[in-house]
């Protein structure tokens, strides 16, 4: 069963790069089944031990999952097993970012590279969570969303 969403970091390139575009302190969400996270980094989807999690991520916070969702681990590795990360939809995001922070123009809010098959960190959490498309969304922004909806900070 769904415990918590983890908000994090790593000190990799590719979170820099996130932090950098999104102006944020976390760059990667995953989500937390009791001992295990499961989330989709570029290897894509994968599932690991907290303790093996912690070493490579530096966590901010994790919000308490509402008892209504009721998920379990096994149905979510079943499901997502295999699958890549969305790399073009999360180059989407990146390019709708700086146009709009720096150039001061607006891409199309959809997010039209997205891949439909595939995930980024966002995208798998909230279809978890929240039953919803989040492939726009940074991981502020998907934070804000979760706390509208009864997670609880811990």
């Amino acid at each position: 069963m769904l415990t918590g969403v983890i908000f994090c970091e790593s000190d990799n390139f590719v979170s820099r790069q996130i932090k950098a575009v999104t102006h944020e302190d976390d760059s990667h969400v995953a989500l937390l089944f009791g001992d295990t996270v499961l989330h989709f980094r570029f290897l894509g989807f994968e599932s690991m031990h907290i303790d093996e999690f912690k070493l490579i991520y530096d966590i901010h916070s994790i919000l308490k999952s509402p008892k209504e969702i009721m998920v379990s681990e096994v149905a979510v590795i079943k499901h997502y097993h295999g699958k890549a990360y969305d790399f073009l939809g999360i180059f989407y995001v990146a390019a709708f970012l700086l146009c709009r922070d720096v150039l001061g123009f607006h891409l199309p809010g959809g997010n039209y590279w997205q891949n439909k098959r595939d995930r980024f960190c966002v995208e798998f959490a909230a279809e978890i969570c929240l039953g919803a498309k989040g492939s726009m969304w940074t991981p502020t922004q998907f934070r804000h969303i979760l706390l509208k909806n009864n997670f609880e900070v811990t």
